[in-house]
């Protein structure tokens, strides 16, 4: 893979990851636009307003399925799903303070051990 098209992936990820708001009023609006197409071609061929409506919104299923198809195109499932579950474990290690404070000095006393015993390993 060359750099431009790797480099043109991550902006692309990123735009994703942070101007989901805009992107995601982008396909709003594009689905808008693709019902009121598919209205005024139902309403061309002599059906009420109502029927026109539902025959052109039928083919797209859930507006939701709809936003996550495109949020997976994109590429940004990754980076949200990272941030929900990072946001999730902060709300955990709150909730729970004592589980907190012995996960923390577990890992401190963790990595402290390990870097003694490879400054102990490398002296000799």
């Amino acid at each position: 893979m060359c750099f431009s098209s790797l480099l043109s992936k991550m902006q692309s990820r990123l735009r994703a990851l942070f101007g989901k708001r805009q992107l995601d009023s982008e396909t709003d609006e594009a689905m808008r636009s693709h019902v009121e197409m598919r209205t005024q071609a139902n309403i061309a061929t002599c059906r009420s307003s109502e029927e026109a409506v539902r025959e052109a919104r039928k083919p797209f299923g859930s507006v939701q399925c709809i936003r996550e198809e495109c949020r997976d195109v994109r590429g940004a499932s990754f980076g949200e799903t990272l941030l929900q579950d990072v946001r999730f474990g902060a709300r955990q290690l709150q909730r729970n303070p004592g589980f907190t404070v012995v996960a923390v000095l577990r890992l401190a006393l963790g990595i402290g051990i390990s870097t003694e015993m490879f400054t102990a390993i490398q002296a000799v």
